[in-house]
């Protein structure tokens, strides 16, 4: 009786994924990619954009990916510890400050980095 009834528990579950695993294109481009998760998330006014950006660093489309290299963000190298990496996966002070980007968005920067940070 008793395993019966621990069969029919262990039966009845069923494995329940808490977070899908992010579907990636194969080549991540800068111009499709990257630059629209910048302009959604980080060249607003008061952050990487206008007269003061924030550290410096302008991430609108005209400026972002000479900045990134100017200000040494990218490291081809070792991409995850490329800075622009670090700083959106952080779990004490991510980037945006409203809140960490989404597991996606982080994959995306990240296989750029690996890919070798093109200019595509």
């Amino acid at each position: 009786m008793v395993v019966a009834v621990v069969a029919a528990t262990v039966l009845s579950c069923t494995h329940k994924p808490t977070e899908t695993l992010p579907v990636l294109p194969v080549t991540v481009s800068f111009q499709e990619n990257i630059l629209p998760l910048f302009a959604s998330n980080c060249s607003t006014n008061g952050c990487h954009a206008g007269s003061s950006p924030a550290a410096n660093l302008d991430l609108t489309a005209v400026n972002a990916y000479v900045r990134l290299f100017a200000k040494k963000e990218i490291d081809t190298v070792s991409p995850s510890n490329s800075f622009l990496y670090m700083t959106m996966n952080s779990s004490g002070t991510p980037m945006p400050p409203t809140g960490k980007l989404g597991a996606n968005d982080i994959g995306l920067v990240l296989k750029w980095i690996q890919q070798g940070a093109r200019n595509n």
